[in-house]
């Protein structure tokens, strides 16, 4: 065999395997797509097949251990992107994706924002300590400098329970001196 001929079917053997790894990218791109799972033990990254027309590459299902409704508008618009995107019948749209996350869109859906001032005798409690109680759910935070507590989606605000955490407010010494 020749010096030529060798050089020839080289590169004809380079083309080819070219060819066949331009062809395995446009399928991963096309039919795979890549997700990062949260989960008790930290965040993982896992595959999945895609639906048609679904573009990117990259999706995130951020729920891991939590419950949907815990979620963040954020976190959620992630796990909503991902649902859109991965096919029925693979393993990880069964399990975020399930009845229990149409029942949390519908129930988003009929949420309204609120978030609220809290005030005492006129006075704005700005950077303040508070305890907000909804629906089952106990939320501590601190107002910002408006005086304005985290925005929480609920179908009447008047369902909202909030107070100052005076303990938090004043530091320890109120315990000391309840005693």
């Amino acid at each position: 065999m020749s010096k030529k001929n060798f050089y020839k079917h080289l590169v004809t053997l380079l083309c080819i395997i070219n060819i066949i790894l331009i062809g395995i990218i446009f399928f991963f791109h096309n039919e795979i797509g890549l997700v990062r799972v949260t989960t008790e033990f930290g965040t993982g990254y896992d595959f999945f097949y895609k639906k048609k027309d679904m573009h990117r590459i990259f999706y995130i299902e951020p729920v891991g251990e939590r419950d949907l409704d815990q979620l963040s508008d954020e976190a959620f618009n992630e796990l909503s992107e991902f649902c859109a995107a991965a096919k029925e019948d693979g393993r990880l749209y069964k399990t975020s994706c399930d009845s229990y996350f149409t029942k949390e869109v519908k129930r988003r859906a009929s949420l309204r924002p609120h978030s609220f001032i809290l005030t005492y005798n006129g006075e704005i409690y700005r950077n303040s300590p508070y305890i907000m109680q909804y629906d089952k759910k106990t939320i501590e935070g601190i107002t910002n400098d408006k005086g304005e507590t985290e925005t929480v989606y609920v179908s009447d605000k008047n369902d909202v329970h909030i107070e100052i955490d005076w303990d938090a407010y004043f530091g320890k010494e109120v315990d000391e001196y309840s005693k």
